[in-house]
């Protein structure tokens, strides 16, 4: 055991005790690698699983469930499934959005409550005397609070709340507390029939739970119920409705986790060029144990122990953070990194050991892989050459040709991934294209270093300038670590800005054009508890300052339009009036025409529908509206970024008429020129003083608002886009001060030649500063092909929006000059504390 512990005290723990900044730097790397890839994981499965939790509990011991395709079941259809000899039990619910004060809404769900406990639970808290009597619960506006909404809310029992339902307000009491542990404790639980009557949804129920005989003839109840409710209902199963959000949120979540790996795997590269260069100082050590013996693979054993700790200590250390990123993600977000898909989830932390295990070894991996290249490089070839001071370097400049051949083999192959499509919904194809062209870009920065030294115009009066220049000559390899870290930091940079330039252009400029109308007035989050009365909004066309008004309706469909008991999200549609001009101008039809007046049953389908579904100009589509399958036409397709999952334009008055559905939950003001818009807006207000669930805009706030959202959308990406960038220029600075401890044997032979200490720290600076613009120029090269793959490819087969590819030239130019600066003030730190080292010591040293 003796020998072994001196072995690794030698050859694996030494080296890193020796330089603790450099090897904190390091496990510090793999430490934010691991913490981004687990954090993102851990929050976005604690949303899932808190949302699969959710679908359980209200489904209960019920394998089906019943929803309208459209708007909301008649409740008729209840005693009629009821009937069915399929069925055993038969349970109902309503659900809404309820606006209540402060901007707040409150989830109320509408359920049997004597019932009910069969299948959901039971609901009641206790009941009598000294509880709160079954009569209050069926009195008009009363409900049961979850305690979390009661907490968020600052409400007790006996309290009031004061809600929007419709256009008319309503006053909500709290009667009781549901049970602690209860599913649904940020809302409120209300008897059904109360919620009808309350709600002002009498007849109406939102899906019913049915529990069957035999769950093996599901076959025969869905016959059955096509028989009853045609196409104004559909069959859903608890796990397909998980199903659906993972598939809804499945390309999302996967960037997230590709980029947060791209952090880890640049944490790798940190590791790589750090060891490369602390290896090669220590070769002489490895050539004695080889001469003296030990077999190549026992030693490249040991020496691969190197990364083996540091992965080991930065997982350890990146599980912790990461636990503690993730339980900050879900407390202060619930579950929602931003993009809106988990929104209104009260998630919970949820954390697998099996995930820790997995993202461990992961880290530990990364950092063995980051130290196999260099172990491989040191302990090929005997004893005695490696023994040679500098055949290291000159057999590394070889190979010229072979790089540029893999190179061009690696871009070659780049080019047919782009081409292949999507695997399951991911473009996987695409993501391998982006680590050949990294691969490419990394294989042929020695060459275009050694290139680019050699045509740099230096005069001979500048000396520190030549010195800088004859390195990057001699040693190309050596430098090309530096410009590698730089090239990779930066080539992520320029791929994600772009990215994220290019999209929010795209949906700024959508903005400015389809927001068209000079005010909008919308209705609230609640949704079907929330419309603009009929009345109102005919009255205000009417005013002598409004030009136009368009009024808007926006519904979901539950579709699937590929004619199976499918996970697609659920279709937009959007009716308003077709036959303005504004509408028309506002609306980019990519494919085909606009409808025509005439064409009633015609239709604009998105851009996102239409690769979605297949969907082809002049293609008939049998779309659910009021109960039956209207067969609509599809006479365009448009440009849409408000929807990910399908978005249908339709004129109004046809929807109306197909649907039965005339309300109204937005209008658009368009005004007379010279109009007072803030006095305008100010009569709105008046006008819906008693209407607090609708909201009035011009168009520049919504815009602003709707760019916010964007932004905070992508709050997580430019997180770990920081992260991998800061890593990178990390590694940039520190292979940098690696070699300039490597060198100070040559750097003491400049002070006997003449050379000040700050002739050795301009020439540091010089050669430092070098290494970083040339690898934010490679970077730049390197990180157009990546965006013009992360825009054309990833994100068009993730979201099937297609984009422009926009570069942020001020931005990218401003980073290259931070870039360039920061390396060459490292350079010039590093130069100068060499540069006063005692010149005599440092030979003798060396």
């Amino acid at each position: 055991m003796k020998p072994l512990r001196l072995l690794f005290r030698a050859l694996v723990w030494a080296p890193l005790a020796g330089r603790p900044m450099q090897a904190a730097g390091m496990a510090l790397a793999i430490a934010l690698g691991v913490a981004m890839v687990a954090a993102i994981h851990w929050v976005n499965a604690s949303a899932l699983h808190s949302f699969e939790q959710g679908v359980s509990a209200l489904s209960g011991r019920s394998g089906t469930t019943v929803q309208p395709a459209q708007g909301a079941l008649d409740e008729d259809l209840l005693p009629r499934i009821r009937a069915l000899p399929e069925v055993a039990e038969a349970f109902p619910a309503l659900r809404a959005e309820v606006p209540v004060a402060h901007g707040a809404d409150l989830p109320v769900l509408g359920v049997d409550l004597l019932r009910d406990a069969a299948v959901r639970g039971d609901y009641l808290p206790e009941l009598g005397e000294e509880g709160v009597a079954f009569r209050d619960l069926l009195a008009r506006g009363a409900v049961l609070l979850g305690p979390d909404a009661a907490e968020r809310l600052g409400k007790d029992p006996g309290d009031t709340l004061r809600a929007q339902v419709g256009a008319e307000p309503v006053t909500l009491r709290v009667v009781g507390l549901l049970p602690a542990g209860t599913f649904w404790s940020d809302g409120a639980v209300m008897d059904i029939a109360t919620a009808q009557w309350t709600l002002d949804r009498v007849g109406e129920l939102d899906r019913i739970d049915v529990v069957l005989e035999d769950p093996d003839r599901r076959a025969a109840f869905a016959e059955r119920l096509e028989e009853l409710a045609g196409e104004a209902a559909r069959l859903s199963r608890p796990e397909l409705e998980a199903q659906r959000l993972d598939a809804m949120t499945r390309a999302y979540r996967t960037n997230l986790n590709v980029l947060a790996l791209v952090g880890l795997l640049t944490a790798a590269f940190l590791v790589y060029s750090l060891l490369t260069l602390s290896m090669r100082r220590r070769r002489a050590q490895f050539a004695v144990l080889r001469v003296l013996g030990m077999e190549r693979a026992r030693l490249a054993a040991w020496l691969l122990g190197e990364g083996l700790v540091l992965g080991v200590v930065g997982s350890v250390l990146g599980l912790l953070l990461g636990l503690a990123l993730a339980w900050a993600g879900v407390e202060a977000l619930g579950g929602d990194l931003g993009a809106g898909y988990f929104r209104d989830l009260q998630a919970r932390l949820h954390a697998e050991w099996w995930d820790m295990l997995a993202f461990g070894l992961l880290g530990v991996l990364a950092a063995v892989l980051g130290t196999l290249a260099p172990v491989l490089d040191n302990v090929r070839g005997g004893g005695e050459a490696a023994m040679r001071r500098g055949g290291a370097e000159e057999r590394r400049g070889a190979g010229a040709g072979l790089r540029l051949a893999l190179a061009g083999l690696a871009l070659a192959a780049a080019g047919v991934l782009t081409r292949l499509p999507a695997w399951e919904g991911l473009p996987v194809a695409g993501y391998g294209a982006i680590l050949l062209v990294l691969g490419a870009g990394l294989l042929l920065a020695p060459l275009a270093l050694r290139a680019f030294a050699r045509a740099l115009p230096v005069g001979r009066r500048h000396v520190a300038a030549l010195v800088a220049r004859s390195q990057l000559l001699g040693a190309p390899r050596r430098a090309a670590l530096a410009v590698s870290a730089a090239l990779v930091s930066f080539a992520l940079l320029v791929a994600m800005s772009t990215m994220i330039h290019s999209f929010r252009g795209s949906v700024e400029a959508w903005l400015n054009q389809i927001l068209a109308a000079d005010l909008y007035v919308r209705a609230g989050a609640g949704g079907q508890a929330t419309h603009i009365p009929a009345e109102t909004w005919r009255e205000i066309e009417g005013w002598q300052e409004v030009r136009r008004l368009d009024p808007f309706r926006r519904a979901e469909l539950d579709w699937a339009p590929r004619g199976s008991e499918a996970t697609e999200a659920p279709v937009e549609v959007t009716a308003r009036r077709l036959d303005l001009p504004e509408t028309r101008g506002a609306i980019e039809v990519m494919r085909g025409e606009w409808p025509e007046a005439g064409e009633s049953r015609a239709v604009l389908v998105s851009e996102v529908f239409a690769r979605l579904y297949g969907a082809q100009v002049g293609d008939t589509l049998r779309v659910p509206l009021g109960g039956e399958a209207r067969r609509l036409t599809v006479a365009g397709v448009w440009r849409d970024y408000s929807y990910q999952w399908g978005h249908l334009l339709m004129d109004r008055r046809t929807y109306a008429e197909l649907a039965g559905d005339r309300k109204v939950d937005q209008i658009g003001l368009y005004l007379e020129p010279g109009t007072d818009r803030g006095a305008l807006r100010k009569r709105l207000e008046r006008t819906f003083a008693d209407t607090p669930g609708l909201e009035i805009a011009d168009a520049g706030e919504i815009r602003s608002t709707s760019l916010e959202i964007f932004d905070r959308s992508f709050a997580v990406t430019y997180v770990l886009v920081v992260v991998a960038v800061g890593v990178g220029l990390v590694g940039t600075l520190q292979s940098l001060a690696v070699q300039a401890i490597e060198r100070r044997g040559e750097l003491a032979m400049l002070r006997f030649l003449g050379f000040r200490v700050a002739d050795v720290a301009r020439s540091q600076a010089y050669e430092a500063g070098l290494t970083g613009a040339f690898g934010g120029v490679l970077g730049l090269a390197v990180g157009a092909g990546v965006a013009w793959i992360l825009v054309k490819v990833v994100n068009d087969q993730s979201f099937l929006w297609s984009l422009p590819v926009d570069f942020p030239a001020g931005l990218l130019a401003g980073a290259w000059l931070v870039l360039t600066a920061a390396t060459g003030a490292g350079g010039w730190l590093l130069g100068r504390a060499q540069g006063r080292r005692d010149p005599t010591r440092a030979v003798g040293e060396e």
